[in-house]
């Protein structure tokens, strides 16, 4: 078997979350520095759905977090909520990793509209030009960074980096096996006292799981509209 060691990454007082990000798994280059958007600036694109829950506001004022990482991005339209909460709220040295390879579900794949939107060329989807566009077109690309890979092997880049999450939107795999590794693998590398948010409560996957998790975490949870909320304790 091969092995391979991962430095930790220090991050000073000088050197925002974002750039120490940067440096490590991007090697200094900006996924923004040399973006060129390639529709119309005008042209307007959907920002998602469930996108401005006051889950978002309540907990980025309570806990003021340095990092937020989203599970499932899509458009960008929670993200990009996010963004602006952290910039009126003075948290202009926070980041925002987005994860997703923005290729689509299972959902996506198996039902004509789902297809339809993933905006397939030669059997492959292309939407993510439309998530980068989303973010510049709404100026908060300094506080955001597209992480395009699986939830699993993200979660593994952030556990050996050690990036620690203060708080994680989880809207990605909606399957039961796949939501539960997601809740799992995330929940470890939350920081203690940070919290996790979650989308499509009515999933009975999404639902049973997180109602089994609590029970064997043993801590509580909430929901509302459709999301759910739960705090890893200090």
């Amino acid at each position: 078997m091969w092995y391979h060691a991962l430095s930790v990454v220090s991050i000073g007082a000088s050197m925002s979350i974002r750039q120490s990000f940067i440096d490590r798994i991007y090697d200094g280059v900006d996924p923004f520095a040399s973006y060129k958007t390639s529709k119309a600036a005008s042209e307007a694109l959907p920002e998602g759905w469930g996108s401005t829950h006051p889950y978002f506001k309540q907990y980025i004022d309570l806990l003021k977090p340095g990092l937020i990482v989203e599970i499932g991005t899509w458009l960008g339209g929670s993200a990009i909520h996010m963004a602006r909460l952290l910039r009126a709220a003075g948290l202009n040295d926070s980041c925002i990793i987005c994860v997703d390879t923005w290729l689509g579900s299972s959902e996506h794949f198996m039902y004509p509209p789902g297809r339809a939107s993933l905006k397939l060329v030669n059997g492959r989807a292309t939407f993510y030009d439309d998530f980068m566009r989303n973010v510049v077109q709404h100026g908060v690309q300094d506080l955001i960074l597209p992480f395009s890979t699986t939830s699993i092997a993200a979660a593994e880049v952030l556990r050996e980096c050690a990036f620690a999450p203060d708080l994680i939107y989880l809207d990605g795999d909606h399957t039961a096996r796949g939501f539960r590794a997601d809740l799992d693998l995330y929940w470890e590398i939350l920081r203690p006292g940070g919290c996790v948010i979650g989308d499509d409560f009515d999933w009975e996957a999404v639902q049973a799981n997180v109602i089994n998790f609590a029970y064997l975490q043993k801590v509580e949870f909430t929901s509302f509209s459709n999301k759910f909320l739960m705090r890893k304790p200090n």
